[in-house]
């Protein structure tokens, strides 16, 4: 079992960079962190951790681990949040994944606050999985989720389609690398999946050259030409092109994005966006 303050001595590190700059955010001195580092490490079994000259970074454990901590500790949020709030009606906690917050919840967002200014709205991002978790537990109250990432599970509305796209730069030097440098967002993402299920399929060697939790980062390393990635079509910017079966890379399949409401009764702000995310 990790400990909550432990996993959250853990993400300090990671989101500040550096065991000093952590332990004043935890309120807690350097040789305290460390301590710590080294007790979850050992309920771990393994390094998360590795120092070096240019400041602390994650080992590939470490990356998996930071996934499910930002999601305990925001599950134990979430919690401390409820019982002080009693969950009442004017509250409504939406779980989704990062990648669909602009193109299906930002375009309903001023109408669902403008409408319900009385609703405290919570909006937690996370995998499919996570989300849906959140669902089943009664720590949301709507969630929209993948039916790839769920094993395709069709449960619920579909609200949204989404193409993916391999992206790169204009003249990108990366496809003329070997092996191919690729960027993934970390475990949890459904574009992460499916560009491993693509990869596996692909007879060309690559590479894992960059992982990130930021689609930011991600657009990035793609405008610089240092790597290719896989990108909903609908974040593609200026700069890039969706790289096609003539450059090796097979077409993804279609991303199918399913809402889900949990089992209590939804408010009204909650009702309303329902069903204008089933009118699409």
């Amino acid at each position: 079992m990790f400990d909550h303050d432990l996993l959250r001595t853990f993400v300090a590190i990671v989101e500040t960079g550096s065991f000093t700059a952590a332990a004043e955010t935890v309120g807690r001195t350097p040789s305290a962190v460390s301590m710590q580092v080294k007790r979850l490490e050992a309920i771990a079994g393994r390094r998360l951790l590795a120092r070096g000259a240019h400041g602390v970074r994650l080992t590939g454990d470490g990356e998996i681990l930071l996934v499910h901590a930002r999601g305990i500790l925001e599950a134990y949020e979430a919690a401390f949040d409820a019982m002080m709030a009693e969950r009442s009606a004017q509250s409504l906690t939406i779980g989704l994944p990062d990648t669909f917050v602009a193109p299906v919840l930002a375009p309903l967002l001023g109408e669902l606050l403008s409408r319900f200014p009385d609703t405290n709205v919570r909006i937690v991002t996370d995998g499919s999985r996570m989300v849906l978790r959140r669902l089943e537990e009664g720590a949301a109250d709507l969630a929209l989720v993948t039916e790839f990432q769920l094993g395709g599970d069709d449960r619920g509305e579909l609200v949204h389609v989404e193409r993916g796209v391999w992206a790169c730069a204009e003249g990108c030097p990366a496809l003329a690398t070997s092996p191919l440098p690729i960027a993934l967002m970390l475990e949890g993402s459904v574009f992460r999946r499916y560009a491993q299920e693509v990869l596996r399929r692909m007879s060309r060697p690559y590479r894992i050259a960059v992982t990130t939790n930021a689609e930011s980062v991600l657009q990035a390393v793609i405008a610089s030409g240092a790597a290719v990635a896989p990108l909903p079509a609908s974040r593609m910017r200026p700069g890039m092109r969706a790289l096609t079966a003539a450059d090796g890379f097979p077409e993804m399949p279609p991303l199918r994005v399913r809402l889900r409401i949990g089992r209590r009764r939804l408010p009204p702000a909650g009702e309303w966006l329902a069903a204008a995310l089933a009118r699409g």
